[in-house]
Order: C-alpha cells, then sequence, then structure tokens
C-alpha cells in the first residue's frame, strides 16, 4: 500500500495549526508508523515463507533421492511369501528373495495341516483364500524373524527347513 506523505511541517508552523489540525497530524503520523511495522513484518514472513518453502523442496528432493537409494531393500531383503496352488492339487510356497523366486514343496492341503497343526491350531481348508493367506503370513514372519541381515541367504530347501527354524 502507498504511504501518503504530507509535506514537511516546521515545529514553528506546526503549533500555529489548530489544535484539530494538529491531533489529525499526531494521528496520521501514528498510523503511517503502525502501517510500516505492519508492511515490514508482512515483508519478513514472506522472505521466511519462501525460505521456508525452499527448504522444504530441497527436504523432498533429499527424501525422494534417499528412498529411491534404499527402496531395493523392500524388493532385495525382505523376502516375500507366496502360497499357490499348483495343478490343483498340491501347494507351492514360493519366496522371492534377493531377486529370485525359490520354490518349496509343501504338498497335500491335509498333509500341510497335519504338519502345521501343532503351530496353526486354526487352520482350516473350508476357506481356501484365507487358507492361503494364513500360509503366506506364517512364513513370511518366520523367514522374517530367522533371517540374518548382515549376510541374507537363504538356505531353506524343504518345508521340514522353514519347521526347524521356528
Amino acid at each position: 500500500m502507498d504511504n501518503r506523505i504530507l509535506e514537511y511541517i516546521s515545529d514553528i508552523d506546526f503549533k500555529k495549526l489548530p489544535k484539530e489540525h494538529q491531533q489529525l497530524k499526531i494521528t496520521y503520523t501514528n498510523l503511517n508508523r503502525q502501517l510500516k511495522k505492519i508492511n515490514k513484518r508482512l515483508d519478513k514472513i514472506q522472505l521466511e515463507k519462501t525460505d521456508l518453502i525452499k527448504q522444504r523442496r530441497l527436504l523432498n528432493r533429499d527424501i525422494t533421492n534417499t528412498f529411491n537409494s534404499l527402496k531395493y531393500i523392500n524388493s532385495n531383503y525382505n523376502p516375500k511369501c507366496y502360497v499357490v496352488l499348483d495343478k490343483g492339487i498340491y501347494y507351492n510356497l514360493i519366496i522371492k528373495h534377493l531377486g529370485k523366486p525359490k520354490s518349496i514343496y509343501l504338498g497335500k492341503p491335509q498333509s500341510i495341516i497335519k504338519k502345521l497343526h501343532q503351530h496353526l491350531p486354526n487352520l482350516k481348508y473350508s476357506n481356501v483364500k484365507k487358507f492361503e493367506y494364513t500360509l503366506n503370513t506364517f512364513f513370511e514372519d518366520v523367514i522374517r524373524n530367522n533371517m540374518n541381515y548382515n549376510k541374507p541367504t537363504l538356505n531353506i530347501k524343504k518345508l521340514s527347513d522353514i519347521l526347524n527354524m521356528i
């Protein structure tokens, strides 16, 4: 906003003005000072805002770069387990680790239930999706809990190797 500046009036001339005009001049000067303070504060806040926006942009860029350099950990170091029905009869456990899939034969549903009854007492084959989901989470938890991330190799060749981990 534009400050309207009055012509300079000397103190001698100012005292000659009527009291009403003197008071108006003082009020006008005080209002102008307040306006200058507010404008100065707004400018300072605007500068701070632009600095914060710049810092936020730089931090977001750094976060993105760091995430991109670390995102291989999710796909490589953390094993993913999938229980898959093979030929409509047998189940296989597929473990994706370090970018390589490894298949382990589990057997028929009833033999899986017998072998895992000790660890999963409520495991039933009545709902196929729930059965597969329960097995996925169980195997994934067991493998992750027993994984040595300093030497992330899997020495699992069959179901008994996983059951020995528990």
